[in-house]
């Protein structure tokens, strides 16, 4: 049960989001009449900053996502675990949001052959999870990488292949691999690796921009080289190292990325996903997605608003 105060809270929230999503989109309309491809892209927030082991944090990022603007959250695997057994309550509140669950995260390594049993659980389980919720995407990506030997590229493509054929043809999702720095995945080499040894039709490509930044990559060239496996993007800066200054991923326009190119490249290729805003352990979280919300409309001028799309 709701208080009386809770509704007027939450209704006065949602008023707000609607605002700011309606001036949105009459920049992107005053953007577009200028000539180019459309965004067919929705744009939304990977949680993770708000916590990921307790359903509190879920729900207050949901919140306060939905305040800023944001139609759809993605969030790690361990909400399945969290709400095992109690399914039907998550996917009632999760209907009296106005988001949708972009993604869900699961951290996987592909490249240990004594736990494909356990990666193979773990990852049905968060898509039969997130699936009632119309989820289309279960993102892997991997920790530390104790050895880079071939033999490792072949059992990941071996795992990645049965895994993402199991979920495709039991849930309707598809998986994709998230480069992640530290992981077998990291450098440009790694994905070209992985992409050629696996099925295009069971496992694919959802990359970090800031961790391609970080592993010295150009994230709109990989955007490019691999535009039809290109099923997930997840939003964040880059700050190189450099002596005395704060480095690594940062909010977006404060580091390297090239963004503008990137979002003309995603136009340019038609990509029809989603594209989570991400940032590793901010401070204070809301405050850093205001200002991610504000360089995605007023720099990049992009829609963050409900968009219609039959496949998504």
């Amino acid at each position: 049960m709701h208080t009386r105060r809770e509704f007027l809270a939450r209704a006065s929230a949602v008023a707000a989001a609607a605002a700011s999503l309606g001036a949105t989109v009459g920049g992107q309309a005053a953007a577009d009449a200028a000539g180019g491809p459309p965004q067919l892209f929705h744009v939304g927030y990977q949680i993770f900053s708000w916590g990921r082991y307790f359903p509190s944090a879920w729900w207050e990022a949901a919140r306060e996502c939905a305040a800023i603007g944001f139609p759809g959250i993605e969030g790690e695997n361990t909400i399945a675990n969290l709400y095992a057994g109690r399914e039907p309550e998550f996917s009632a509140r999760m209907r009296q949001q106005p988001e949708r669950l972009a993604a869900i995260y699961s951290t996987t390594d592909l490249d240990i052959s004594s736990q494909f049993y356990v990666n193979r659980y773990k990852n049905l389980l968060a898509a039969k999870f997130a699936q009632p919720q119309g989820t289309k995407v279960l993102v892997i990506g991997g920790t530390e990488a104790q050895e880079r030997t071939p033999a490792h590229f072949v059992e990941y493509a071996r795992q990645a292949n049965a895994i993402g054929k199991e979920v495709l043809e039991t849930t309707g999702l598809q998986v994709g691999v998230h480069p992640h720095l530290g992981s077998l995945v990291q450098h440009r080499d790694d994905i070209r690796r992985v992409m050629d040894a696996t099925d295009p039709r069971y496992f694919n490509l959802c990359p970090d921009v800031g961790h391609l930044a970080g592993g010295g990559m150009d994230p709109t060239e990989i955007v490019k080289t691999y535009a039809s496996r290109v099923i997930h993007l997840h939003l964040k800066d880059w700050k190189r190292p450099v002596p005395g200054q704060l480095s690594g991923f940062a909010e977006l326009g404060t580091g390297e990325v090239d963004f503008p190119a990137l979002v003309r490249e995603l136009k340019t290729i038609g990509f029809h996903g989603w594209a989570d805003v991400e940032l590793d352990g901010a401070i204070d979280p809301a405050a850093s997605a205001r200002r991610n919300m504000a360089y995605l409309t007023k720099v990049l001028h992009l829609r963050v608003g409900n968009m219609t799309d039959a496949t998504q």
